[in-house]
């Protein structure tokens, strides 16, 4: 059960592996994206309390967790406890792994190569820039993102505070399979030195099962 749902929350049934859409006109003045304005040019790193309300399931899955980010598409996501597992990634291969959920049994490691186009992968992307967010009722700004089939989800919705710094504040979407995932922001830091490149590589454990 923890693979399915932890695999389920990252890869939604699939992953999109594609070639990046058309970005758009650099040369446009005083263009910011909503990207460098909540990460710089270092990048940032925020903890977060993930809940996931599944249609086979009667109650939500509540789980904490963080990322860290620095740019371009240089990520770790970590979900923690029972239903934990992380997704590493360098911008042109990702790992995601799954610790054995019995004492007999494995870890597991898939291995994918390409441009990532998962969902949580909105929030770097450089499609978006501020003039696209719209000011929500609770005062805080939206990005609404639809989504697709090929996609993976049916629509995306990031939050924004403005203070004391520009950051996340909340990341919500549905998946093809009806769950609703709420990722509400605890802490948010943005980083002031450049992390190394090789934080983001993955070596598994001995004994993994790699998926390729």
């Amino acid at each position: 059960m923890r693979l399915k749902i932890f695999v389920s929350f990252f890869i939604l049934s699939s992953f999109v592996f594609a070639q990046s859409p058309a970005k758009p006109d650099q040369s446009v003045p005083n263009k910011e994206t909503i990207l460098s304005k909540i990460g710089g040019d270092k990048g940032f790193k925020m903890t977060f309390e993930q809940e996931s309300r599944y249609t086979f399931l009667k109650t939500p899955k509540i789980s904490k967790g963080s990322l860290l980010y620095s740019p371009r598409r240089n990520f770790i996501w970590e979900i923690y406890g029972e239903q934990g597992g992380k997704v590493i990634s360098n911008g042109k291969k990702t790992w995601i792994y799954t610790p054995a959920e019995e004492k007999e049994d494995k870890p597991t490691l898939i291995i994918k190569t390409g441009n990532y186009d998962g969902v949580e992968s909105v929030i770097f992307d450089t499609d978006y820039d501020v003039s696209s967010l719209k000011t929500s009722s609770n005062g805080l700004k939206e990005l609404r993102i639809n989504g697709s089939k090929q996609k993976g989800y049916e629509w995306a919705v990031l939050r924004f505070k403005e203070e004391p710094v520009f950051a996340i504040d909340s990341f919500e979407f549905k998946d093809l399979n009806g769950t609703n995932t709420v990722i509400k922001v605890k802490t948010f830091t943005r980083l002031t030195k450049t992390v190394p490149a090789g934080t983001f590589n993955f070596k598994a454990p001995r004994g993994t099962r790699i998926i390729k």
